[in-house]
Order: C-alpha cells, then structure tokens, then sequence
C-alpha cells in the first residue's frame, strides 16, 4: 500500500510529561499506527489511558517527545506552530463533546466560519456551501438560530457542518455523544455512517460508548499508553436514511470547493475534488 493511501502515519510515537524534573507520567509508549483513507477508527480506552494524547497528536495540537507524524503523507513532526495552523485548518476537522460553537453567531455563521478563515472563499461562496452543509446534516430550517437556541443534538449537528466546511482530509471526534440523548446520539451516528460509506469521509473516533464502535470498520484499544488492536467489527445497516440526497447536498458544496481552489491555483487539490465529485455523481445518478 502506498503512502498515499494513507492519511495518518505515527512511527514510534512517545509523549512524556514531566511533573518535575525527576517525576514524569508517560501518556504514549512507542505507539505505530496507519490509518487508511476512508477508515473509521475507534479508540476506547478509560480514562487516563492516553486517548485525549493521541487525538491531540494526531490532530496536532500537541507534539511527540520522541516519534514521527506523518499526516496525508508530510512530515508534521518539526513544523514550526503558524505552519501546523495553516495546515490543521485546511486538513483536520474536529467534533468535540461540548460542541464549542461560537455562541454568538448563527448555525450558518458557524459552518462559514472555517472557509472565511481559509481565504479561499469570498462570504458569498462559503455562504452557499455552509446552507448545502447544513442541508446535509437536515438543518436547514435552523440556518439563522444562535446555539442557545438550539438542542444539544442540533448543535452537534452544526458543529459536524462545521468540521466538514473545507473537505479536510479527516475528522477527529472526541467522545461525539457524550453529551447527547440516546435519539439525538442514535441520529448523529446514522450520519456519521453515510458520510464515511457513501461519502468516504475518513475519521477517529475516540469514545467509552460502545454502540459508537458500531459505525467503525476498525476498533483500537489504549491501555497505559500502548495500542492494541481489537480488529475489524460488524457494522449498523444505513438503512431508511435518503443516502442520495445527502450526497447530493455534499457533491453541492464540492463544486464550491472547486471553484474556490481554482480561483487560489492549488492545482493538487483541483484534481483531488475533480475526482471525488466524479465519484460521487455515480452514486447519485445510480
């Protein structure tokens, strides 16, 4: 398998935290990993094991003591902290547990927030693919609501909108139900689902629950810092959910990627969404 197909690659990763200049607690021990395009991995581990660590490594927002970290095949390893923004921005998505939107802007403000960061987008154009993202997630009539005014499971909702704003490359989840209803959770990971089997959108997913192991082609275990392999595991049906026009809505927001990467020159990305718009259309036009 080529690097290519791979979008995370941690090469004998440690993180040691010292508490004092004799005293250290060792949250990962030499931990190797791939994780292919178009996976959904599971980590469960309790607390304290070394998930949080994991994910942040991989997420870049901490840095190995000892290791290298290869994301979408660059080195991320010794990138000074304005490259790892830039390239976070543009690679990583995240849904954490507490949502953390911002409380004064509206559901659509929200999901825009990332693509007006970007630069690559005039308002216009993030505009447009924030409401094809929130159609997507079914949200379309809460498009002007502020978070307050939205259930746990809406925002939840807006803040996976959000995650998917500039297509990155995967998503990081840290424990996406924790602070959900079993209905709002149940709906959640029905469109976790969809986006990784129909859509082919690659995430981690670290979690205690262990019906969210169920939209995971591969479960990983932590345990004091070391990762052990649990195997592959039987997965949730898609079942009733309208699976074409959910990609319909996603295809939408890709023709906007398009036309905004075109506008910058990114010629590599260019080709990459051609592609996955290609593919996508099948499935819509099956």
């Amino acid at each position: 398998m080529s690097n290519d197909d791979f979008v995370v690659r941690l090469v004998n990763v440690s993180k040691r935290y010292y508490i004092s200049e004799s005293v250290y607690v060792d949250a990962l021990i030499n931990v190797n990993l791939s994780i292919h395009r178009g996976e959904v991995v599971i980590i469960m581990g309790p607390s304290g094991s070394g998930k949080s660590t994991l994910l942040n490594i991989i997420g870049m927002l901490d840095r190995p003591t000892n290791g290298r970290v290869y994301l979408d095949g660059v080195d991320v390893t010794d990138m000074s902290e304005g490259e790892l923004a830039k390239f976070r921005l543009f690679k990583v998505g995240f849904l954490f547990q507490q949502y953390n939107l911002i409380q004064n802007l509206t559901a659509l403000e929200n999901v825009m927030m990332p693509m007006i960061m970007s630069g690559l987008y005039d308002r216009s154009m993030a505009e447009a693919k924030a409401r094809y993202l929130l159609e997507l997630v079914r949200l379309t009539p809460y498009a002007t609501y502020f978070p307050n005014q939205l259930s746990g499971g809406q925002q939840q909702m807006v803040a996976l909108a959000r995650a998917l704003a500039l297509n990155p490359s995967f998503i990081i989840m840290d424990e996406p139900t924790g602070a959900l209803d079993p209905v709002s959770a149940s709906r959640l990971l029905a469109l976790i689902n969809v986006l990784n089997r129909a859509i082919g959108v690659t995430m981690i997913i670290a979690t205690h629950n262990p019906d969210v192991a169920q939209v995971g082609s591969r479960v990983l275990n932590i345990r004091g810092g070391r990762i052990y392999e649990s195997g592959v595991v039987e997965r949730i049906n898609i079942g009733s959910v309208n699976v074409k026009d959910m990609v319909k809505a996603y295809v939408e927001g890709l023709k906007i990627d398009l036309l905004a990467r075109k506008s910058s020159r990114l010629a590599d990305d260019v080709h990459r969404i051609e592609q996955e718009i290609s593919r996508l259309e099948e499935i819509t036009n099956g």
